[in-house]
């Protein structure tokens, strides 16, 4: 049976909201306040969460705020009661990591709608999560071994020709094989970089107070500029420097100085790698209404609409008909360094044609 817990200091609404519950089949606890509510969840084990906002002693925030401090809790589903039309209120409990608000006063079959809407999303993302830690696992067993030994081959074959022949070798041979040697290296050091920012990232987004602070305490000055350098740095190390097209306008922005670099860098590498020499990649930054827009264009490959929407963790789109180096992170990586901004990564394709990725900021 579903346990449910009312955190609600009015006694006939609590009362009210208990006997339609226990009606309809559902295992009820109640608590008059906040506090009694913190320790209730603790003691219940809860399926889900009611809590009024307005409350004496600790109100609804104060409340999450502990719930989600608690690990056995923290990703319980939480819905806010409140009679506040405030949307800033409504804003302030979602950033806190409310999954949903019922706003007062509400019927009991707006009640068990709500609930039930609620109950099967989090079942519907529960199953989606261990698809995901199951794509993970065949990915660590099957493809991360190779991801790993291909530079290192390649890297320990060339140091040991080195080491073996290096005297009968004429300078040329040795620079190209140093070459080989430093872009291999490169390559792993980028793809542990990337499973480091994935574990990093995994810890952020599992802490709404962190996310909360981060929003209201990041700001890039002058993030035209980041992208300009970004871009023919990107480009210059492609070997691509004429194809570069850049149309940006000066703006500060909402996101820590690391993060918009590494995303920039991702997503600009992607829009090189897989578009051929002489196409144009062109980045264009405008403002538009209170967010800043940043377009990515390529003539490339491409993805078809099912690629754009199963993007992933370690998803690499036909590994088997393209040759690719990497681990298929930089997008995931992008969409969850936006996500804890508060922004949006948008991708619009078609197939061997052109390919726009949107990145979308609030602005300062």
């Amino acid at each position: 049976m579903t346990k449910i817990l009312v955190i609600e200091d009015d006694e006939s609404i609590r009362a009210s909201i208990v006997d339609i519950l226990t009606l309809s089949d559902y295992e009820v606890e109640a608590a008059i306040d906040g506090v009694d509510g913190v320790a209730k969840a603790q003691a219940y084990d809860p399926d889900i969460i009611l809590c009024d906002v307005m409350m004496p002693k600790l109100d609804g925030h104060g409340v999450l705020e502990e719930i989600k401090k608690i690990p056995s809790l923290s990703r319980v589903p939480f819905m806010f009661l409140t009679a506040k039309s405030n949307i800033q209120d409504i804003r302030e409990g979602m950033l806190l990591g409310a999954d949903d608000y019922l706003p007062k006063p509400f019927s009991g079959d707006e009640l068990l709608s709500a609930i039930q809407t609620r109950l099967e999303r989090h079942a519907q993302s529960q199953k989606y999560d261990i698809q995901q830690m199951e794509a993970a696992r065949q990915y660590i067993n099957l493809t991360l071994p190779h991801e790993l030994r291909t530079p290192l081959t390649t890297i320990m074959g060339y140091v040991e020709i080195l080491d073996e022949e290096v005297d009968n070798m004429d300078s040329d041979m040795i620079h190209s094989m140093l070459a080989s040697v430093r872009g291999a290296t490169g390559r792993l050091s980028h793809l542990i970089e990337n499973y480091v920012a994935y574990g990093q990232l995994q810890l952020l987004l599992n802490d709404p107070e962190v996310i909360h602070e981060i929003r209201n305490n990041s700001l890039v000055h002058g993030f035209d500029g980041l992208i300009a350098q970004s871009a023919e740095q990107v480009a210059y190390h492609a070997k691509r420097i004429n194809d570069l097209v850049l149309d940006v306008e000066s703006v500060s922005t909402c996101i820590s100085f690391e993060h918009a670099k590494k995303i920039l860098e991702e997503i600009m590498s992607n829009a090189f790698k897989f578009s051929p020499d002489g196409t144009p990649v062109t980045i264009i930054g405008k403002i538009n209404n209170d967010r800043y827009v940043v377009s990515i264009t390529n003539h490339g490959r491409g993805m078809t609409a099912e690629q754009i929407a199963n993007i992933k963790v370690n998803n690499q789109f036909e590994r088997d008909i393209y040759e690719q180096q990497g681990a298929g992170l930089g997008l995931v990586i992008a969409q969850q360094i936006l996500d804890i901004h508060g922004g949006d990564l948008i991708i619009e394709s078609e197939p061997d044609v052109t390919t726009t990725v949107y990145m979308v900021l609030r602005m300062a």
